[in-house]
């Protein structure tokens, strides 16, 4: 059968096509049944409610709009329910991936029991039920981890296919003639009962048609609006739909064939190519698309809502606009901000349930539960929202004050013997006082609520781990749950009322019956009794874990759809329309997004072949975006020109930048410009978007726009309002505040400034000036338009005093020549990065540093002391000595490990075997480097300029204005020939950048003597092949000149109180710098700090640093 095929734009064009081709097909009948196909229900929802308008004073009869998944259960659910066959949800999947993966882990093994696993495999699966037997063999023949993934998800499916539920048969809703369910099941032998997919219900539904074209009559004529890129089984489900019963299709097009190609060719597979297409214009001009740049996300997601807020204020109904984002990032930003305006909204996802108060709640029972009695997590679980106990909410404050009082720290025991101690000295209390203290009774009262619920949790926790089957453990489960959530239980007195000898009654308001996430925790707690049959019963530990991971899972029921503002992502956007749209996130790197194919399953493999119909995700988001703009009478397009986690500045999408002509990628090369726009005869462009050139002035951008035609319909234009990066943008409030910072800076007059001087001028405010954190807040943002302040590092009013009059290290002007910030933050104001052992995952780079440190130092002291005339410089170290160090090296590692500092265990084992194999290495080269010198260690840890009997003077060093600066410092070693002497310095991380270290000078300058002096930093960990080890110089005239120049800089810069942030080269794959990476004060430093140094480098306070670091940078090079 011939099918029709009406090539239409996006948008309302597209719904008067539908609405079109519907009055055809009722022309003749206008009782006559049309399903329309839909890709979403609110899209169907828009459909209707617009076809409605194009139909005054008629209606819509006998038109029922529905996905394809619908329609197929429909027609197959019937004859399989009667073969005893049921859906798989996502637990039940979940279920069969876990008992297949403690059956036959395969190359999972390693990670098996890890819920990560799971997750991956249960998406992995997914796409495994869309492959044919042939492909899944190709599929597995790619890797090993592909034949396990496959394998895994085949026997995760037989499982499913196995089971026989004991669940009735759910009733049925449909309007097919009865008859439907004498149809025999095609999926196996219909006496096994079991589970079936997705796709395998559309296959049945297939077949069902195939074999009785009658089924699908009760759906009248099918209309395929708006198909979207379908995999293989779908193209079969439709293609015999399309035998069956007259289908057209409306095509939604944007012209481009690089995103129309994907929908095309799932209308081919669905038609077979035996169609007939027509196509329809454009109707009507499109609005224009407004784009303009801003600080970072939220200040997008705002200047949309202002937007918005501005359009309703004009009349522009909410069910009418939409704020569409790119990414995900943007969902809680604009879910913190509707949710203060209360604007009335849909298109969110809802949010996970376990961030919802019921799966909080249960996160913290399943942690007791595990064997978690300490106070704090025992604590967590009683004052949570909702939670009851004997029929009314618990004292959650009273019970975690009464814990402390009574010293409770961990363990069941302490639960219950301290909390009972603690009773009895408050009942002694009150028997030894002369008068009756309610407060005391009070206490006693609470001491037994809270012991009954200690009791409670050890009694379920026993009966939970008595359990043998999922449906005995589901069962007790649901019951405690109901019982901690909505109402009383069989207990003990202590839970009763007070006074009453009965159980209160909850209140309606204060108990979690109804509400949705206490309902859902419920619903997959007593999912759990089905089980049995697809995953065998471990332990109670593996069920609370599988119930917490389904509570990560599923999301809370979202807003009832086309009621209020759209917000949600672009992918969500196809079928629906919109007098104003808000797009957020169109930055490059954000839009177009990253492919991001299953690692398990890798089906794009060139060698696989063609299986589900996959477009790049570039095309798509093309498509998509085409496909918004089309649909919107007005679009603001808006994205962020900062990044706040890297500090670095962004580009806008490549498909509004200027500097890439705005080039919208099309067949050959991807790109079209001025000169390679070709005439077509309507499905390609005649030119792209627009044009655009802006350049920065001042902070903003001017602009001159140049509109070209789209689709061969009328043009498109496209507004660059630039990018404002000035004190007005940045403070920058509409007449609505949307946040607290908004109505803060509304109050004191801020929302009003334009200008710097506005700025300034606030500071003279009462307001202002009566508040120390509004004064300091003030002055924060007029330096975002200074080129040097106080909080780019000018402290010249304030200048350190005395910092050079002490013993200084090297490390101090080394740390002022990398960074001054930092060394205003460590040694100007003494802040200190705390360490907390216990948050460790593994050993720090610095304690790792030291104990190689102290290992070489203990071995070379004691070998000097073994050969009192001096190491031979030829003597190799034999197998005694070399076990000798490695025993140093296991007695340090086992002291560090015993403190605490070296991280989790297995991550240790790890490392520690990194630094056996460093100190292994170590002396192999010690043997190369003191035969090749014909030096012997002399000394190790050699203190200079320290307050003790061992250690040297002060080296002293004469800067270029007379001044004597003396230092102190510890060398790692010193080996002495008969020609030379060699200072080393260990280090266990990378090469250093010599242009600002200090340190081996001043080593050289310490020691002294007549002999040559050579220094050397020694670099123990593992290099690159043919990498020397050694970073080897001589103490020279020309050293020590620099050295002189760059402690003078250093001096003069400190005691002017010069105090930049350099945070030094970009490190794209650590998303820091490096200057940054190990640097303590890294969290606390300004997110832009690269733009900022940047700026305020060749500041006449600051340039006389940046030359001196860049001559010697130079002369290093």
């Amino acid at each position: 059968m011939t099918t029709l095929v009406v090539k239409s734009p996006y948008g309302t064009a597209a719904i008067d096509a539908l609405d079109r081709v519907v009055r055809s097909l009722q022309h003749d009948d206008p009782f006559q049944a049309v399903t329309v196909l839909c890709p979403s229900t609110p899209a169907g929802l828009v459909a209707r409610r617009t076809m409605l308008t194009l139909r005054p004073g008629a209606g819509l009869t006998n038109v029922g709009f529905m996905s394809v998944n619908r329609i197929a259960e429909l027609v197959a659910s019937a004859s399989l329910a009667a073969d005893q066959r049921f859906p798989a949800s996502q637990s039940v999947v979940r279920a069969a991936l876990r008992a297949q993966l403690a059956h036959d882990p395969g190359r999972f093994a390693p990670c098996a029991r890890h819920p990560s696993t799971e997750l991956a495999l249960s998406r992995t699966f997914r796409e495994f039920t869309r492959l044919s037997a042939d492909e899944r063999e190709r599929v597995a023949g790619i890797s090993a981890v592909a034949d396990s993934a496959i394998a895994l998800c085949g026997g995760a499916l037989e499982r499913l296919h196995r089971h026989r539920s004991a669940a009735a048969i759910p009733p049925l809703s449909s309007n097919l003639d009865s008859t439907a369910s004498h149809v025999p099941s095609s999926l196996g032998d219909p006496s096994t009962g079991g589970f079936y997919t997705a796709e395998e219900l559309i296959d049945e539904a297939t077949v069902l048609i195939s074999r009785r074209p009658e089924l699908i009559g009760p759906f009248g004529a099918l209309v395929w609006y708006l198909p979207q890129p379908i995999d293989d089984v779908r193209g079969r489900f439709i293609r015999s739909l399309s035998r069956a019963t007259e289908l057209h299709i409306i095509e939604g097009t944007t012209g481009f064939p690089a995103a129309d190609n994907a929908t095309a060719g799932a209308v081919a597979r669905a038609t077979g190519g035996d169609e007939r297409a027509t196509r329809v214009p454009a109707s009507g001009q499109p609005g224009p698309v407004e784009l303009r740049g801003l600080p970072d996300p939220e200040s997008e997601v705002r200047a949309g809502l202002r937007a918005l807020l501005g359009a309703r204020d004009r009349g522009v109904r909410w069910e009418s606009m939409g704020l569409v984002f790119t990414n995900s990032s943007y969902e809680p930003i604009a879910r913190e901000l509707l949710d203060g305006l209360r604007i009335p909204s849909w298109g969110l996802p809802g949010s996970s349930l376990a961030d919802d108060a019921a799966g909080l709640m249960f996160g913290g029972l399943v942690r007791v539960l595990r064997g978690d009695w300490s106070r704090e997590s025992v604590s967590e679980l009683f004052v949570r929202r909702g939670l009851r106990f004997g029929g009314r909410p618990v004292p959650g404050d009273d019970w975690d004050r009464i814990s402390r009082a009574a010293g409770v720290v961990a363990g069941v025991r302490q639960w219950t013997t301290r909390v009972a101690r603690y009773r009895e000295r408050l009942v002694r209390q009150q028997a030894d006082s002369s008068q009756t203290e309610p407060a005391l009774a009070d206490e006693v009262t609470l001491c037994d609520g809270l012991s009954a619920f200690v009791e409670w949790l050890i009694a379920l926790s026993d009966n939970l781990a008595a359990c043998q089957t999922w449906a005995q453990w589901g069962g007790v489960m649901a019951r405690s749950w109901q019982d901690i959530t909505t109402g009383p239980h069989s207990c003990a007195d202590g839970e009763r009322s007070p006074g009453s000898g009965t159980r209160s009654a909850p209140a309606s308001d204060e108990t979690g019956d109804g509400d949705p996430g206490f309902v859902l925790v419920s619903e997959l707690v007593e999912s759990c009794q089905d089980f049995d049959g697809v995953e065998p019963f471990v332990s109670h530990r593996r069920c609370l874990q599988a119930v917490l991971s389904e509570c990560e899972e599923t999301q809370l029921p979202a807003r009832p759809a086309c009621r209020g503002l759209f917000v949600g992502p672009i992918d969500a956007t196809i079928g629906l329309t919109f007098e104003l749209v808000v797009l957020v996130g169109a930055a490059e790197g954000d839009f177009p997004r990253a492919d991001r194919p299953d690692p398990l399953l890798p089906t794009r493999h060139g060698s696989v072949g063609p299986m589900v119909e996959r477009e790049s995700t570039e095309h798509r988001d093309l498509r998509l975006l085409l496909g918004l703009l089309a649909s919107a009478q007005r679009a603001v397009v808006l994205w962020p020109f900062g990044d706040q986690r890297r500090g670095r500045d962004r580009t806008v999408c490549r498909w509004f930048d200027a500097s890439t002509s705005v080039a919208l990628p099309l067949p050959g090369d991807g790109r079209v410009s001025d000169h390679d726009a070709q005439d077509g005869d309507g499905a390609d462009a005649d030119d792209v978007v627009a044009a655009m050139h802006s350049d920065r002035s001042g902070g903003a951008r001017s602009v001159a726009v140049q509109s070209r035609t789209v689709w061969n319909r009328p043009e498109i234009e496209v507004i660059d309002l630039g990018t404002d990066a000035s004190v007005s943008a940045a403070l920058a409030v509409g007449p609505v505040p949307l946040s607290i910072d908004e109505w803060e800076t509304q109050q004191i007059g801020m929302a009003g400034c334009s200008t710097p001087e506005d700025i300034a001028g606030l500071l003279t405010t009462p307001v202002v000036h009566s508040s120390q954190w509004l004064d300091r807040s003030v002055r924060r943002a007029l330096s975002l338009s200074a080129a040097w302040s106080r909080f780019d590092g000018d402290a010249t009013a304030h200048p350190p005093v005395g910092a050079l009059d002490e013993i200084l290290s090297a490390s101090r002007i080394e740390t002022y020549l990398k960074c001054p910030r930092r060394w205003l933050l460590t040694y100007g104001l003494n802040v200190g990065e705390q360490v907390t052992p216990e948050t460790l995952q593994t050993i720090d780079p610095r304690t790792r540093g030291s104990l190689i440190h102290e290992v070489l130092e203990r071995f070379i002291s004691d070998q000097i002391e073994r050969y009192p005339q001096g190491v031979p410089p030829d003597h190799h170290w034999t197998a005694q000595e070399r076990s000798s160090l490695h025993a140093i090296m296991n007695d340090l590692a086992d002291d560090a490990e015993r403190s605490g500092t070296t991280g989790l265990g297995a991550i240790w084992r790890f490392e520690r075997h990194k630094v056996a194999a460093d100190i292994e290495r170590f002396a192999g080269q010690d043997n190369d480097f003191r035969h090749s010198l014909g030096v012997s260690p002399s000394a190790t840890e050699w203190k200079f300029g320290f307050d003790r009997h061992d250690s040297g003077p002060p080296a002293t060093l004469t800067l270029d204005d007379g001044r004597e600066v003396r230092f102190r410092g510890s060398i790692d070693r010193v080996d002495v020939g008969d020609a030379r002497v060699v200072v080393t310095d260990y280090k266990t991380g990378g090469r250093l950048n010599e242009a600002d270290h200090v340190q081996l000078p001043l080593y050289a300058l310490a020691w002294g003597g007549d002999l040559p002096i050579s220094s050397q930093y020694w670099y123990t960990a593992e290099r690159a092949q043919g990498t020397s080890p050694f970073d080897q110089y001589e103490f020279s005239s020309s050293q020590r000149e620099r050295l002189i120049e760059l402690v003078s800089t250093a001096a003069r810069m400190i005691e002017g109180g010069v105090f930049p942030a350099n945070p030094g080269q970009a490190e794209s794959w650590t998303n820091s710098y490096t200057n940054c990476m190990y640097c303590p004060m890294d969290d606390v430093c300004r997110r832009d700090r690269q733009a900022r140094w940047e700026e305020v480098r060749f500041h006449p306070h600051v340039e006389p640093l940046t030359n001196v670091l860049e001559a010697n940078e130079g002369q290093t090079s």
